[in-house]
C-alpha cells in the first residue's frame, strides 16, 4: 500500500538546518483506531557524482569522522547520554558528518544525527551473501532508510576479499539488495586503496578509497576511469598520544610533534587540502575521532587502546584536533604546542608548532618576537627556540588584524583540582549521565599538563558514579572504581543519575591539593 501526499515549501534538511517533519501512520479497523506510528523524516536531496556530493543541489564537501561506538570506562553500552556527548564535540570541531565503523549504528545515535545535523555514512559490518550475511544486511536497511541523515551506505570495510572475484560476487549482490530495498541511495565499499581486481570496484555505485595509496591513487583513478564516481571513505590515521611529545616505547606513548607509524597516512589537516584541491573527492572520513579500545598501533603491551584518535578516548582534543577545527569550523584558529614546562632543559633548543587558519601568526616568548610566519592552508608552522620558562604566546592575524590568539605558560606545581561538568541538570530516569571532567591546577588556575595526581571521588544523593578514565592508552587502571591518576592533567568521571529526584554531590580529593565539589540537580 502507498499513499502520496504534499509538503507545501518544505524547510530543507542539512547539517546547518536538520529540520524534521513527523507522519502519523494509523491502522484503522472497522472504524477504529488499533495501531499508530510515528515517523520522523527529513525533506532534503543527495547527488554523488564525478564532481563530488551534492546536498540539496549544492556542493557539500563531507567533513567526517570514523568512529567506534565506545567511550571511557564503559565500552560500548552507551547511554544515550553519552553518544549526544561524543556527536556534540565532533559537531564543535566543525565536523558534519559520522562513519559508523565498521557496523551499523545504534538507532539513538541515528536519531541523534538527524537531531543535531550530522550526515552518516551508514556501515554493514560483514562481506557475506550467505543467508544470515543478506539478513543482517536487510535489518539495517529497513531499519535505517527512513533518517535523513543517512547519505550512502557502505557495504563492509577492508574485508580480506575485497579485489577478488568471489569478493566481486558476493559485493553485488549486496548492492543489488541494497538497491531494492533502498533505490534512493547510492552505495559504496570502503576499501585498501580501490583495488579492482575482480571487478570489485566496477560493482560499487561510489568507489570507496581508504588512502588511495599515499593519496594520489584516486586522482589517478579519476583520469583513468571516466565513469567512475569516487569517495575518501578513510584518511589520516595520525597516532600520537595526548599531552606527548616524545616517543616512549617503555610507556607505549607517541609524539605529537612528528609522523611515524603507520607510514599510509598524511599529518592532520593534510588530507583535507586533497579535498579542497580535488572536490570530486567529496569529501573525507578521517581516522578516527576518538582513541578506542584495541589496535594500540604502534605498539602493543602496555596499550590497551588505539593512538588514532584526534580525541582521546574521553573526548579530551589532541594537538591534531586543532588542525581540522581550524579547517572546518568558521571561528580563527590558533593552537599552539608543546606545553611550556621542560624543567632541566633550560638553553635546550626546542621546536614550536601551530595549526591554525589566520594568514599569519607570530610568535613570542616572554614578550619578545620570535618572528612572524606566512600560513601555508592545511599546513602547521614550525619554529625552534631556546628553552626558556615562562610565556609562550602566539598571535594570529588577518589583513594585519590581530584576531586571536594562544598561550602556553609554564605552570607552578599542581596546587588544587577544578571540576566541570557537561550539565546542572539530570533526569532522574535512572539513565542520564553527566559528564565530569576534572583537571589539576596549579595555585593561579592554570591546567598543569604533566600532572598524574590519583585523584578520588565520593558522591551522595540520588546518582552513581559508573565509570572514570584519563586517556592514558597504558592505564591499566579499573574503570569503574571511585578514583583516577590524571593522565597529563586531566581525567573524567560519569554520574549516572538514580530513579528519584534530589541534589547529588560530588566531591574530589587528592593528597595535597585543594579539593573540589560540584552540585547536580536531579529531578
Amino acid at each position: 500500500m502507498a499513499q502520496t501526499a504534499t509538503i507545501q515549501k518544505p524547510l530543507l534538511w542539512t547539517p546547518e538546518t536538520p529540520t524534521l517533519y513527523k507522519v502519523q501512520t494509523e491502522v484503522i479497523e472497522k472504524g477504529n483506531i488499533i495501531d499508530s506510528y510515528v515517523t520522523t523524516f527529513g525533506v532534503r536531496t543527495i547527488e554523488i557524482n564525478r564532481n563530488g556530493v551534492f546536498l540539496n543541489g549544492k556542493l557539500y564537501p563531507v567533513k567526517g569522522t570514523a568512529n567506534h561506538q565506545d567511550f571511557a570506562g564503559i565500552g560500548v553500552a552507551l547511554p544515550d547520554k553519552i553518544n549526544e556527548y561524543k556527536l556534540r564535540l565532533l559537531k564543535e570541531m566543525g565536523s558534519n558528518a559520522y562513519r559508523s565503523a565498521h557496523h551499523p549504528p545504534t538507532p539513538e545515535l541515528l536519531d541523534m544525527c538527524d537531531s543535531m545535523g550530522l550526515l552518516v555514512l551508514d556501515e554493514n559490518r560483514y562481506l557475506s551473501s550467505s543467508e544470515e550475511g543478506l539478513k543482517d544486511l536487510t535489518t539495517m536497511l529497513y531499519r535505517d532508510r527512513n533518517h535523513p541523515s543517512i547519505f550512502m551506505w557502505s557495504m563492509e570495510n577492508e574485508e580480506w576479499i575485497q579485489g577478488t572475484v568471489m569478493g566481486a560476487r558476493i559485493l553485488e549482490t549486496m548492492v543489488a539488495t541494497t538497491h531494492k530495498i533502498d533505490p534512493t541511495r547510492l552505495v559504496t565499499a570502503a576499501m585498501n586503496h580501490a583495488r579492482n581486481d575482480g571487478g570489485y570496484a566496477d560493482v560499487q555505485d561510489v568507489v570507496g578509497y581508504n588512502y588511495g595509496d599515499k593519496g594520489m591513487a584516486y586522482v589517478k583513478d579519476h583520469e583513468n576511469y571516466p565513469n567512475r564516481i569516487l569517495f575518501s571513505t578513510e584518511s589520516t590515521s595520525f597516532i600520537s598520544t595526548r599531552g606527548e611529545y616524545e616517543n616512549n616505547w617503555e610507556k607505549g606513548y607517541v609524539s605529537n610533534l612528528q609522523k611515524w607509524e603507520p607510514n599510509w597516512g598524511p599529518l592532520p589537516g593534510e588530507d583535507w587540502a586533497d579535498v579542497v584541491k580535488y572536490p570530486f573527492l567529496g569529501g573525507t572520513f578521517i581516522w578516527s575521532g576518538f582513541d578506542y579500545r584495541g589496535e594500540p598501533t604502534p605498539y602493543r603491551w602496555p596499550c590497551v587502546s588505539s593512538h588514532f584518535g584526534i580525541m582521546d578516548i574521553c573526548g579530551f582534543p589532541k594537538d591534531g584536533y586543532y588542525a581540522y577545527k581550524a579547517a572546518w569550523s568558521n571561528e580563527s584558529v590558533v593552537h599552539i604546542f608543546p606545553h611550556w614546562n621542560w624543567p632541566g632543559k633550560e638553553g635546550k633548543l626546542q621546536k614550536v608548532q601551530c595549526y591554525t587558519n589566520c594568514e599569519e601568526v607570530e610568535l613570542f616568548l616572554n614578550g619578545k618576537s620570535i618572528g612572524k610566519k606566512k600560513t601555508i592552508p592545511y599546513t602547521k608552522l614550525e619554529w625552534e627556540l631556546s628553552y626558556q620558562p615562562g610565556k609562550l604566546e602566539a598571535r594570529g592575524y588577518n589583513k594585519g588584524k590581530l584576531v586571536t590568539k594562544d598561550i602556553a605558560e609554564t605552570t607552578a606545581p599542581p596546587a588544587q583540582i577544578a571540576l566541570n561538568s557537561d550539565c546542572n541538570i539530570l533526569k532522574s530516569d535512572g539513565c542520564d549521565v553527566a559528564v565530569i571532567r576534572v583537571a589539576i591546577k596549579d595555585a593561579k588556575g592554570r591546567v598543569v599538563p604533566t600532572a598524574s595526581n590519583l585523584v578520588k571521588f565520593s558522591i551522595e544523593g540520588p546518582g552513581k558514579i559508573i565509570s572514570t578514565g584519563n586517556g592514558n592508552p597504558s592505564s591499566h587502571e579499573p574503570d569503574r572504581a571511585s578514583q583516577r591518576m590524571a593522565f597529563n592533567g586531566y581525567c573524567l568521571v560519569l554520574v549516572q543519575a538514580d530513579n528519584q529526584a534530589g541534589t547529588i554531590r560530588l566531591k574530589a580529593i587528592s593528597e595535597t591539593l585543594k579539593e573540589a565539589e560540584i552540585i547536580i540537580k536531579s529531578e
